[in-house]
């Protein structure tokens, strides 16, 4: 059974250096120097990419490599401007211009020349139990292939989407998930439910990896 670790805390600044600690741990405890990192956009992760910000200078015997778990294919919507707001210069691969089949073409190429899988997934967890650009009930959850891909249907605007497949999220090492405020309950009660399945939740793809999860439903 892989291990599991629940971070809950009401005041949501202790709770994001809770988090942050166990992720300098589970970096340090990779034996290679390369480590393939996949980020999500959104509301949920922002504090605690603020606050990794100010400990990257840690791992100075580790090279990271982030990645999106999925990003928009307009540029007037990138997960990517967010994100390298938050955390600075790092070393980034995302997503340039272009149309849809280059950029896939391209982001795929890019992971298998770094890391080929994710070693570690951050990421926020969606009201409906979405996770990267996969929502349920949804085609998208059928893909069998440890890459990205395109989505053309998302339920959430923009519909146009690049997404890691459900094998290459569930494939990574550790993953960390983040249930943050009051919209995120109802999520958080179906990932927890044992008879809700992946295509109602597919945030429970990350269930067979070491899994990091952190609540504020206040």
């Amino acid at each position: 059974m892989m291990q599991k670790i629940e971070f809950k805390n009401k005041n949501l600044s202790k709770l994001m250096t809770q988090a942050i600690e166990k992720f300098i741990e589970d970096i340090n405890s990779f034996k290679k120097k390369k480590i393939c990192i996949a980020l999500s956009g959104g509301n949920s992760t922002k504090k605690f990419y603020l606050e990794l910000r100010n400990k990257l200078k840690s791992f100075k015997d580790k090279e990271l490599n982030f990645f999106l778990l999925d990003e928009r294919i307009s540029t007037k919507y990138r997960n990517s401007t967010q994100i390298k707001r938050l955390l600075g210069n790092q070393n980034y691969s995302f997503l340039k211009k272009g149309n849809s089949a280059t950029l896939l073409k391209n982001y795929n190429q890019e992971l298998k020349k770094n890391c080929n899988q994710f070693d570690i997934i951050i990421a926020g967890v969606g009201e409906d139990g979405h996770i990267a650009s996969l929502f349920p009930n949804l085609d998208s959850l059928k893909n069998k292939e440890g890459k990205y891909f395109i989505i053309k249907n998302s339920p959430k605007l923009p519909l146009l989407r690049i997404s890691a497949s459900p094998k290459l999220i569930t494939n990574a090492k550790i993953s960390y998930i983040f249930f943050i405020g009051k919209s995120k309950q109802n999520a958080f009660k179906k990932f927890k439910n044992k008879n809700i399945k992946k295509i109602d939740c597919p945030a429970k793809l990350v269930l067979k990896t070491k899994l990091r999860i952190i609540t504020n439903l206040k």
